[in-house]
């Protein structure tokens, strides 16, 4: 995606939220805080006007939450297939479950998240085979099956 940026025009800064050097290593609890340097740093350091954020899936969710908190992100393109704060979720064994906070925090502290069980009441393994079996999903629309799955018990509970 950056690449795609840059040849456009526009000039771009790549951050990660995650699983690089100093950050959670989980889904579980990514500090908002870390972009609000950024943002800065652009703004103070590198005199940028205007600035804009993407990203897909969870850094989607992340870009977001970030122009929501810093008025300074003027502009949003998000990929995402959701609309809520995600729980955080952890590696056990072979599959993942909820870690019964939430997926990103601002100055320190759990953004309010949305729980939903679909991990820890029947598994990733369930996930994965069901999705397979179901038409219109299959593994190629696996991540999809989950989000619906998830909205269904999020709406239903």
């Amino acid at each position: 995606m950056s690449k795609f940026l840059r040849k456009a025009g526009y000039n771009v800064l790549v951050l990660g939220f995650c699983l690089w050097k100093g950050l959670p290593k989980k889904l579980v609890q990514i500090p908002m805080d870390y972009a609000e340097k950024a943002v800065k740093w652009l703004k103070e350091e590198k005199n940028i006007k205007g600035i804009a954020m993407t990203g897909i899936s969870t850094g989607a969710a992340y870009t977001l939450l970030e122009a929501s908190l810093i008025p300074d992100i003027g502009y949003v393109i998000p990929v995402i297939p959701y609309n809520y704060v995600p729980v955080g979720t952890v590696k056990k064994g072979l599959s993942y479950k909820e870690a019964h906070k939430s997926q990103y925090t601002w100055h320190g502290e759990d953004l309010p998240y949305t729980p939903i069980n679909i991990l820890d009441e029947k598994g990733m393994w369930w996930w994965l085979n069901t999705a397979r079996k179901t038409p219109g999903y299959g593994l190629r629309h696996f991540i999809r099956f989950g989000y619906d799955e998830m909205e269904k018990k999020k709406t239903t509970s």
